[in-house]
């Protein structure tokens, strides 16, 4: 009896290592492992049915096993396994190709690892052949991580053909393969997290809370008497971060608080000053218009409002008492004399124009424009299209103009092309307000493109700045225009 109690004691410390660690491992494990084996080993010439085997030397061992855990120590897999054998006497190399499915018993010793005995049949396939594969596999994998386990293998297999022998024939050369194998197994498991039980302990009577210590709070702002610099008044909306407990300061409760307010004592009203937080919008000319938007904020702008400058006169340069902007001629005075006393400009001879060459020249009678604008001003210039207009209603037969419009060379070409371009559709819109059809008049601008005369002098370049009206078609068969 006591020869056996040796063996009983590490029976028992087995069970015991097992029990304990086995919590552990199964917090840690999942169902799913793939696993690589490499080896080496033999041929069991031994066990042959014949010495054929003798001929073949050290043969290689790899495989991929993946495996499907049923219980914490029962697995079904399915195997790659591939075995090489290469010849001794220079003939051709030994090698067996097998998928097969098995089952696996892996009973775990904790955070040690496990051992594992497993058992594959499927099909060895050598060349064209195809045969019952069985293998036969024991180990130990050393658990290095919760994903990790390395650890020896020993490997038996066997290719099995089935017996072709004839009756009365010689037994012929066996197929039947059995090899031993020795390696390495490496086993990857995917960790997940584990599961934690919660134990209660055995619960107490329960104490009664103590009765809580209210500080005192008189305006009920939530801060405390003893820390409350307002103590009677309630903060509301706008607490003051500077004083706890109190609201914001703002002596002319016009919604500005103090700290952030020009005017402390002079309420913003409903036009606040965009310039000055918490101070009405100045008006120093008192005309209405606020001086961060007034143009003119000393002057007030009288009856006539300057419809391009807020909260400014309305000009009147040339003091004839039209105002600028319907002062047809702003820098020369009416001449009040009864004849088109309304226009803000002098009277002086009517202009002419005339038919010849192919144009209607104007007779050194230029239409004049605001300088970089296609805005028509000056007497004379109106006098002129009116008289153009004249020609075009006597001369019917004259279906279609085109306005030219040029400038001098000062600038960039393509806004003198599109200045000239505004300015011709200018005078062409002159035209057609006054009654001439539109479909007689066509309007293009050539910029600094058609110089008439030198650049380089202001006179050229004041005479290079023209209006010229060409005539494009005449009526078939009518009498040919004045020359």
């Amino acid at each position: 009896m006591p020869r056996h109690a040796p063996v009983a004691n590490i029976a028992r410390w087995v069970v015991a290592i097992t029990l304990v660690a086995q919590p552990a491992r199964a917090q840690v494990r999942d169902r799913f492992a793939a696993r690589f084996e490499l080896g080496a080993g033999s041929m069991l010439s031994t066990f042959q049915r014949n010495d054929e085997a003798k001929g073949f030397g050290v043969g290689l061992h790899g495989g991929l096993r993946l495996a499907w855990s049923l219980t914490d120590a029962l697995a079904v897999q399915a195997s790659l396994s591939n075995w090489v054998f290469p010849s001794r006497g220079g003939a051709e190399a030994g090698w067996v190709f097998a998928p097969m499915l098995g089952v696996r018993f892996e009973p775990s010793l904790g955070s040690v690892g496990q051992a594992f005995l497993d058992g594959n049949l499927g099909i060895g396939m050598t060349g064209d052949e195809r045969a019952l594969q069985v293998d036969v596999g024991v180990g130990f994998e050393f658990m290095v991580s919760p994903s990790l386990s390395v650890g020896p293998v020993l490997r038996y297999g066997q290719t099995v053909q089935p017996d072709t022998r004839g009756e009365g024939q010689p037994e012929p050369f066996p197929d039947d393969a059995r090899y031993l194998l020795g390696g390495l197994s490496i086993s990857l498991r995917t960790a997940v997290e584990p599961e934690v039980r919660r134990v209660e302990s055995p619960r107490l009577p329960a104490q009664p809370p103590s009765p809580p210590v209210l500080a005192r709070d008189a305006d009920r702002d939530d801060v405390p008497d003893s820390e409350d610099l307002c103590p009677t008044v309630a903060p509301g909306e706008r607490p003051d971060e500077h004083r706890p407990g109190c609201p914001v300061r703002d002596r002319d409760q016009d919604g500005v608080s103090d700290d952030r307010d020009i005017c402390v004592d002079v309420v913003q009203g409903l036009a606040p000053d965009p310039l000055r937080p918490g101070c009405p919008a100045l008006d120093s000319d008192r005309d209405g218009v606020a001086d961060h938007a007034d143009a003119c904020p000393e002057v007030a702008p009288g009856a006539i409002v300057d419809p391009t400058r807020p909260g400014c006169p309305d000009g009147d340069r040339d003091g004839d008492g039209y105002s600028d902007s319907r002062d047809r001629c702003p820098a020369q005075a009416e001449t009040f004399n009864n004849i088109t006393d309304e226009d803000g400009c002098p009277e002086v001879e009517a202009p002419t124009v005339e038919i010849r060459s192919g144009m209607i020249e104007l007779q050194g009678n230029p239409v004049n424009f605001v300088p970089a604008s296609d805005r028509i001003i000056g007497r004379r210039s109106f006098e002129t299209l009116d008289a153009l207009v004249a020609v075009l209603r006597a001369h019917t037969e004259i279906t279609r103009v085109d306005i030219h419009g040029h400038t001098d060379d000062r600038g960039d070409r393509a806004t003198n092309l599109e200045l000239s371009a505004r300015r011709a559709r200018a005078v062409r819109a002159y035209l057609v307000g006054h009654g001439i059809a539109p479909e007689r008049v066509d309007a293009h601008g050539f910029g600094p493109d058609r110089p008439i005369a030198d650049n380089a002098r202001s006179v050229g370049r004041a005479t290079n700045r023209r209006v010229e009206v060409h005539i494009v078609n005449v009526l078939p068969g009518a009498a040919t225009p004045p020359r």
